[in-house]
């Protein structure tokens, strides 16, 4: 992989330019939530995009996990909340971001990401030719790492304590999902049990 070199914009201390932040956020999660502020710290704008992966199917619908991820990280500066189908690097062309930011968890985690990041960098240019989009790796913060949107809703199935996972400012929102979906549903939790 190549070496970006970015120009850090000294009054701000944070580098000039803009990141994707890519990600079903089936549901937000506060891992979620602690890599989009650290990216935040690193660049200028954020934009927090929520792919469609044919390799999961939905939880929740785009339009209820984009009001879960707008309320979560509500008032993070320079962040925003989009949503997107296609190839991430087509996403990050679209915002006009030539950084992908991913978090790390595990070396599992590192391995797979690694191999996304090559083909990434091959489907937007190879090397360091303009429009390439390089990978930014933030590595998981310790409490965190082994949280996930999966954990997410394994607790939600079986009620368990969503706020371990779920951030304080999305878990009322996503409760009220739940709810709703069950009530409509006839008592059915929002993935027909």
């Amino acid at each position: 992989m190549g070496i970006l070199m970015l120009r850090n914009d000294e009054e701000l201390g944070r580098i000039t330019s803009v990141c994707l932040v890519p990600g079903s956020y089936d549901p937000i999660t506060r891992g979620h939530v602690d890599i989009v502020r650290r990216a935040s710290e690193l660049f200028g704008e954020v934009v927090v995009a929520i792919l469609r992966n044919p390799d999961k199917p939905g939880w929740l619908g785009w339009d209820k996990r984009e009001a879960l991820a707008k309320a979560a990280l509500d008032g993070m500066p320079g962040v925003r909340v989009e949503h997107f189908e296609g190839l991430a690097v087509d996403c990050a062309r679209e915002f006009g971001a030539r950084v992908i930011v991913r978090g790390l968890r595990s070396a599992q985690d590192y391995e797979y990401e690694s191999a996304m990041a090559r083909a990434n960098q091959d489907v937007s240019g190879a090397g360091a030719s303009p429009g390439t989009v390089e990978t930014v790796f933030l590595v998981a913060e310790a409490s965190l790492a082994h949280w996930s949107s999966s954990a997410a809703r394994q607790l939600a199935a079986f009620g368990g304590p969503l706020e371990l996972v779920v951030p304080d400012k999305a878990l009322e929102l996503l409760t009220r999902y739940m709810a709703d979906t069950r009530r409509s549903a006839g008592g059915r939790d929002v993935n027909g049990n």
